[in-house]
C-alpha cells in the first residue's frame, strides 16, 4: 500500500467571512441575522492516468453573497409585526450533454467500456462560473394576544409568506437541449395564512 500523496495532493478549501449581529433597540424592536461571503475551491489536477479527469480539475467559484435578517417590531394593543429577508445566489448552471458511443468510438478509436449501445454525458460549462439571478424574499407576520385571565391567552395570526411575489428560479433543467435552463422549481409565489393559538 502507498501513501496517495505520492501521487498529488487534493484540495478543498473554504474561504469567506462570516458577520452575524443581534441588535435590540428602544420598545423591544429586535433585528437579528446575517451576512456571509464565501466559496469552495477543489483542486484534483494531480490524476495522471485520466486525462479526461484533468478537465474542470481546478475549480475556483467566485465569492458569493448570501444574507439573512429578521425582527420583530412589538406595537400597542398586544400586536407584534415580525419579517425576515433572504437573499441566495441562483441555482449554478450546469449544461450536461449526452454522447453515444457513435458519436465518440471514432475519435476514441474504440467503443466506450459501457459497449456499442453505452452513452456518457459531459458537463459543457465550468463549474462555478455560471448562475441564475439571485433569489430574495421577505416574509411578513402580524401577530395580535390576546389575554382571557386564569392564565389562558389566544393568539392569531396572519402570515403573507414572499410578500413582494418574487418569482426567483430555485433549481433549472441541466440536461442540454431545447430545454436547457428550463426552470423546474421555482420560487413558491405570494400566499397568505391565518393561523390560531390558544394556551391554557
Amino acid at each position: 500500500m502507498e501513501d496517495a500523496s505520492r501521487y498529488g495532493t487534493q484540495t478543498q478549501i473554504y474561504d469567506g467571512i462570516d458577520l452575524t449581529e443581534n441588535v435590540r433597540f428602544p420598545n423591544s424592536v429586535t433585528v437579528s441575522g446575517g451576512l456571509n461571503w464565501g466559496r469552495t475551491k477543489t483542486n484534483n489536477c494531480f490524476v495522471i492516468d485520466s486525462p479526461e479527469a484533468l478537465r474542470f480539475c481546478d475549480i475556483r467559484p467566485p465569492m458569493l453573497a448570501t444574507a439573512s435578517f429578521s425582527g420583530f417590531v412589538p406595537l400597542r394593543w398586544g400586536v407584534v409585526v415580525s419579517g425576515t429577508y433572504r437573499d441566495f445566489p441562483g441555482p449554478q448552471i450546469t449544461a450536461n450533454y449526452l454522447l453515444t458511443n457513435a458519436q465518440i468510438a471514432p475519435s476514441l478509436g474504440r467503443d466506450l467500456s459501457s459497449g456499442p449501445n453505452g452513452t456518457v454525458t459531459k458537463n459543457l460549462v465550468q463549474p462555478g462560473t455560471m448562475y441564475e439571478a439571485r433569489n430574495r424574499q421577505v416574509d411578513l407576520r402580524l401577530s395580535k394576544r390576546i389575554r382571557l385571565g386564569n392564565g389562558r391567552r389566544r393568539m392569531a395570526n396572519l402570515d403573507v409568506f414572499n410578500l413582494f411575489n418574487g418569482t426567483g428560479v430555485d433549481a433549472i433543467n441541466a440536461q442540454y437541449g431545447p430545454n436547457w435552463r428550463r426552470p423546474v422549481v421555482l420560487q413558491i409565489p405570494r400566499y397568505a395564512k391565518v393561523s390560531g393559538q390558544f394556551d391554557f
